[in-house]
């Protein structure tokens, strides 16, 4: 992605283009760092509301503000927000530092920083919208989790083993939607304002025990169970420097020491975790794993190969492995 394509963006912005970068500097978003000679920024898409824009803004100057690392705008601009393109853009100042290796103190780290986001200001939403497990999954989230799996087969019929896995899924769906589904929908589980896309590729390190969350853009109010589930199982996507996997399970309870110095998990939450778990690898993980094969379908060198091994690991996870 060229910055030619967003020159409105930085002229909203007052920005001048001559000291942005050519070319996004993630590959899969827009994201360009701004150098005045000063001090280096960073220029990305936010919300998609001016409102939803305050609200996450709201929140992480309140993380900041108890010394909880996470990035906000650089108050060096006045015009800080821009709308192009029914999205909302922000300057954030640019961190330094160095990403994560998936050393054990780093692991311990990332999920110490995860409790304390989520343990801040719980009973706050500070502006966000709420998750709602009935306005979030409609009535067809199971036919159309079943659809995802018949997709699957299709891209990855020439692989037996990847099959064989997506059958075993599609029975493992197949059970949790007769049996668990229903109870856990209507359960009220604890609240915290959650980052959604709490991962490697989001996180610089300034030294190994003190990572920094620079991308909040992706923030709500979301049941903590749903940030910890997505995060184990997707922590390393993307991250070239990462395992091409999960977390094994000695690195889960790893982060999850981290974790627990500011996050005690109710009893109701220990005992859904499983199903909790399911539920989100059949709306996020195989959105994932079907999203990048049909990437892989139609340009097989958009996707690297670090890439193609972890979804296929990803299709050989396994729930039961992973307590809380």
């Amino acid at each position: 992605m060229h910055k030619e394509k967003y020159l409105e963006v930085f002229q909203k912005l007052n920005i001048d283009q001559q000291n942005i970068s050519e070319k996004t500097i993630y590959e899969y978003a827009p994201v360009f760092v701004f150098d005045d000679g000063i001090k280096k920024a960073v220029i990305k898409r936010t919300k998609d509301s001016s409102e939803g824009a305050q609200a996450l803004f709201r929140w992480t100057d309140t993380l900041a503000d108890m010394k909880i690392n996470v990035v906000t705008p650089d108050r060096r601009f006045t015009c800080g927000l821009a709308e192009f393109n029914d999205n909302y853009w922000v300057i954030y100042p640019f961190i330094e530092g160095t990403k994560f290796n998936s050393s054990r103190a780093e692991i311990f780290a990332a999920g110490r920083l995860l409790g304390r986001i989520h343990g801040c200001q719980p009973q706050t939403d500070f502006g966000f919208k709420v998750f709602s497990m009935k306005d979030y999954y409609d009535a067809d989230f199971c036919n159309e989790t079943d659809s995802d799996f018949s997709d699957l087969e299709q891209l990855l019929a020439a692989d037996s083993t990847c099959c064989a896995q997506i059958e075993k899924w599609r029975k493992k769906a197949q059970e949790f939607f007769s049996q668990k589904w229903s109870q856990l929908s209507s359960m009220m589980l604890p609240y915290c304002n959650g980052v959604w896309d709490y991962k490697a590729n989001n996180l610089i390190y300034q030294g190994e025990n003190n990572p920094v969350l620079i991308d909040p853009d992706n923030a709500g109010r979301i049941h903590r169970l749903f940030d910890l589930a997505l995060t184990l199982l997707l922590f390393h996507n993307e991250h070239e420097e990462a395992p091409s996997r999960l977390f094994s399970t000695e690195e889960w309870q790893l982060f999850l020491a981290g974790y627990s110095e500011s996050v005690e998990l109710t009893e109701q939450e220990k005992s859904v975790w499983q199903d909790y778990l399911q539920m989100v690898f059949y709306d996020e993980a195989v959105w994932l794993i079907k999203n990048d094969l049909v990437t892989v379908k139609d340009d097989p060198d958009k996707i690297s190969l670090r890439q193609k091994k972890f979804i296929q690991e990803l299709l050989c996870f396994e729930p039961g492995a992973y307590k809380v």
